[in-house]
Formats: structure tokens, C-alpha cells, sequence
């Protein structure tokens, strides 16, 4: 049988070389599943369902009006139906009923047995999500994939016998399970295939500590829904993010710094986060050491306050990005926010493989509103520099903060301890120091005021510019225990305390 999506169905008994059509319905047929010698079903707009038998095509009622996007059928007497909204129609051999699955929008389904199956559909923020049930859809869990799917879509998938697993989608998407979706594996393809772009890089090597990275990141490419890639200027989304890049890249390329900062300028974000999906994947599987990724998506119409967004692993982030903001831009209007949900830059790529990150982003409304992004009119004359500028002085200033190099007054010798950071912390704690002075002492302390241990110790011992760390222990070399702690540094009569906190 072939599928004509004016409503006519084509069915041949002689291997092709006659069709017979069967019109069916004027309204549009999405799909078309032949089940076995005596069972077929035709589906599509309005809830349209049709099945076949030798005795010929009978509709039957589904009680939707969505559009029907997807088959699949395990045999005549169990198949599911993906519908254009946050339901499944599910058969039993007797008629259709209706199963929640928590899909905004749901695009492919995939019948594994008599009572599991699969769908695959986009939320409600068009981010790509796959579910699975084992109990014909009274219920359903997500599958999360560790490199992260996001934004590409699942256009096919195939099940074998053997519980081996394959899923298919645009420029090249193909991902492997052969443990009924425990784990997977991205297929290389060829590259006359798959998508073939690059990611744009350069390095400043650290001085202390350069296997461990802080990456200032952007993306270069650009969409527009007119005409997605012949007028899609681009200039908020995303150059004024590279455009800060590419600054902090000059700016601080005569910089000593502890850790390696990283410029990052990733390919296909668009098309869904593939140069950095890509860059994240390899650097988990090379074990790398990734401190923090700050990604810079948008930041030259102001309207709202600067956005910044990280998950629960990286809201230590956000305290640094605040603390920054105070001393490099203290008029920047400016809000933090803890949204794991925020997936829709590069920075949740690294979230997906267990990186902390944070994006930095102008508040942003819906495409087509103000803000012209995604639009042909996404251009210079839209740009506010002075805003560009201090979101792109904070993003700079942080990626330094985080790197370990600091802005001094060549005359300023005064001890002065900066923000210790991550904090809370997991375990190691990293403590920068300006300034310097004979005989200064930076020690922790408990509530109580009993030491806990001594980092820079006492005369003679000279603290200069540097960053220091505490690993969570005590002088003995015991693991302190959970809770908060004082930092204090003493030196030249002056003391200055820093409240820190420790989980385990």
C-alpha cells in the first residue's frame, strides 16, 4: 500500500505492476500502516482514522479532533497513534481510547511488544522529548539521553528483536541502544549525511592549574523563520555574543591566569545545539576538566533586566555573575535565575553532560514579537551598545574571576580576600587573594571558633597575589563535615571573615 496525503491510499497485489486507489476522505492523511494481510490503518487531520480489510476501508472513531500524526502497530490487536497534543490514542482490538503521555505535541510513536511502546514529540518549548511505557500507556517514563537530544527532533524509529534500538532524525541524527534504552550511542554517519560543520576556538593557557577550563562561549550561526538561512542577519542572535567574545579573546590575551581560558564560538545552535552538543560530548568521553561555561546568547536589546540562567549544579555561578556585576557594572539591571528548564542555548549541552554553565541573555520574548530575532530584522539599527557593552564587560570580568586572574592597582600591597568560590562548595573551595604582605595568616574556623585549619600560616610565610584552596579537610587530614565555616585572614592588624559552606 502507498499513502497519497489528498486521502487516497494505493494498494497493489502484484508486487507494482497495478494499483487500485481507494479514496478515502478529502482531508490530509499523515500515515498509513500495514499490519499484516488482512489489517491496515490510514490516519491523519481531525482524528482521522480508516481501517482496512479485505471487505474494504471502514472509518472508525477516535473521540479527537487533533491531527494524527504517527502509526504503529505491534499486530492487529495493540498499536498506538501520536496526536498534535499532550495525548496518545491507544487500540486494543476494539476500538481507540485516549492515554495522556505529557508530550506537548507528539510527532513518532514505535510499538515494541504487546504492551510497551514509545513516543517521541516536542514540549511545550519545542525542546525534544521521548517517553516509553511498559503498560500500554496508563503510564510513561522519560528517557534522557546523556549527550543531550534537545532540540532534535525524532523522526523515525526502529526496534528489532534482538531489543536493539534506532533512532533517526534531520542532518544526520541517528542514536543507538542495544539495552531497550538504558544507554546510548550517536552513529557516526558520513559526512555527505550528516551535518558537517566547525566549531571556532582558541586557548590562554593557565599557569596553576591548565588542565581545568573556563570557557566564554557564543554561537555564529543565525535563522530567521522568513527565509531560514539566506536573510537572517543575525545581529542580536547571536554576534553581539561573539562580538563579546572575540573582545574578551583581545582584552585578555596578555592575562596570567590559573586555569585555561577558553574562547569558544560554536557551529549549529540553530539547527539544535550541534557544535556544542558535539564539543560536551567529546570532552566528557576525554575526561576534561570543565570549571564552568559561560554562554553569551543575546545581549544587545535591553527592554528587561539582563538574564542570567543556571541549574541547581551551577547556581555557585550565579553568586559570582552577581558579585561581578556589583563591582564591573553596577547599573546593569540584572536578575539570577535557577531554571533547569532553560534549554535553549549551548550552555545546556554541557548541562547534559554533567558540566556547571550558565547562559547570559537579554530577556527575551516570543519570535515575531519586539525583539526581532529570528526575523529579517534582526539588525545593527536594533542594537543598544552601552547595554551590549556592560553585559559583555560582566560576562568578561566573570570569565577572569573564574579563571584566576585579577584587575590590581600595581601600588595596592593590602591583603584583601576575594569572593572564595564555588560556594557552597562539594569539597574544594578556591580561595583568590589580592594584594600582599608579610606573616599574613588565611585559616578555617568553625561556628564555634575552634580552628579547622590553616591555609596561609604566620610570620615569616609571605601571602601574595594567588589563589589558594581548601580541599574540605582539617589539619589532621580528616574530612570536616558538612556545614557552614568561617574563612578569616589576618594580617597587618586587620582581619576580614568570610562566611563558607561545605556539603558533602
Amino acid at each position: 500500500m502507498v499513502l497519497s496525503r489528498i486521502g487516497i491510499v494505493y494498494r497493489t497485489s502484484d508486487g507494482g505492476a497495478t494499483w487500485d486507489a481507494d479514496t478515502l476522505t478529502t482531508s490530509f492523511l499523515a500515515d498509513l500502516e500495514y499490519v499484516d494481510s488482512t489489517h491496515a490503518w490510514a490516519a491523519g487531520s481531525n482524528g482521522t482514522m480508516f481501517a482496512w480489510s479485505p471487505a474494504g476501508w471502514e472509518y472508525q472513531a477516535t473521540g479527537s479532533f487533533r491531527t494524527i500524526r504517527d502509526l504503529a502497530f505491534h499486530d492487529a490487536s495493540f498499536g498506538i497513534a501520536a496526536l498534535s497534543e499532550a495525548t496518545a490514542l491507544v487500540w486494543e482490538g476494539f476500538g481507540w481510547r485516549t492515554v495522556a503521555t505529557g508530550v506537548a505535541s507528539g510527532y513518532t510513536v514505535g510499538a515494541v511488544s504487546d504492551s510497551a511502546v514509545w513516543l517521541a514529540g516536542l514540549d511545550g518549548l519545542f525542546l525534544t522529548r521521548v517517553v516509553r511505557s511498559g503498560d500500554r500507556g496508563s503510564t510513561w517514563t522519560e528517557t534522557r539521553f546523556p549527550f543531550g537530544v534537545l532540540w532534535r527532533s525524532v523522526n523515525a524509529m526502529h526496534f528489532d528483536r534482538e531489543g536493539r534500538t534506532l533512532f533517526g532524525g534531520y542532518d544526520g541524527f541517528l542514536v543507538a541502544s542495544e539495552d531497550g534504552g538504558a544507554s546510548w550511542r550517536p552513529i557516526a554517519l558520513p559526512d555527505s549525511i550528516a551535518h558537517l560543520s566547525r566549531n571556532v576556538g582558541a586557548d590562554l593557557p593557565g599557569c596553576g592549574d591548565p588542565d581545568s577550563v573556563v570557557i566564554l562561549s557564543a554561537h555564529y550561526d543565525s535563522y530567521s523563520i522568513a527565509a531560514p538561512y539566506t536573510d537572517a542577519p543575525g545581529a542580536d542572535d547571536d554576534a553581539t555574543g561573539v562580538a563579546a567574545v572575540l573582545e574578551g579573546a583581545r582584552l585578555l590575551s596578555g592575562a596570567r591566569v590559573e586555569k585555561t581560558l577558553r574562547f569558544l564560538l560554536f557551529s549549529g545552535e540553530e539547527l539544535g545545539l550541534y557544535g556544542s552538543t558535539a564539543y560536551a560530548i567529546a570532552a566528557r568521553e576525554r575526561g576534561e576538566k570543565i570549571a564552568a561555561d559561560l554562554q553569551i546568547d543575546m545581549i544587545g536589546i535591553p527592554g528587561e533586566p539582563l538574564q542570567v540562567y543556571a541549574d541547581w549544579p551551577s547556581s555557585w555561578i550565579l553568586d559570582e555573575a552577581s558579585f561581578v556585576r556589583s563591582v564591573v557594572a553596577p547599573d546593569l539591571p540584572f536578575q539570577g535565575n535557577i531554571s533547569p528548564q532553560s534549554t535553549f542555548s549551548d550552555h545546556a549541552s554541557f548541562w547534559a553532560n554533567g558540566y556547571e554553565a550558565i547562559q547570559i541573555s537579554e530577556t527575551i520574548g516570543d519570535v515575531g514579537g519586539e525583539n526581532p530575532f529570528h526575523t529579517p530584522g534582526d539588525t545593527l539599527g536594533n542594537i543598544d551598545f552601552a547595554f551590549c557593552a556592560d553585559a559583555a564587560r560582566l560576562a568578561i570580568s566573570l570569565a577572569a574571576r573564574l579563571a584566576g586572574t585579577r584587575t590590581l592597582d600595581p601600588a595596592e600591597t593590602r591583603p584583601i580576600v576575594w569572593r572564595p568560590y564555588p560556594n557552597p562548595s562539594r569539597g574544594v573551595l578556591a580561595i583568590p587573594l589580592a594584594g600582599s604582605s608579610d606573616g599574613a595568616r588565611v585559616e578555617v574556623f568553625d561556628l564555634a571558633g575552634r580552628l579547622v585549619r590553616r591555609l596561609v600560616g604566620g610570620a615569616g610565610e609571605r601571602c601574595a597575589p594567588c589563589e589558594i584552596e581548601w580541599d574540605g579537610r582539617d589539619d589532621g587530614g580528616r574530612e570536616a563535615a558538612s556545614g557552614t565555616y568561617l574563612l578569616r585572614m589576618t594580617a597587618d592588624a586587620e582581619r576580614w571573615t568570610r562566611k563558607i559552606i561545605l556539603v558533602r
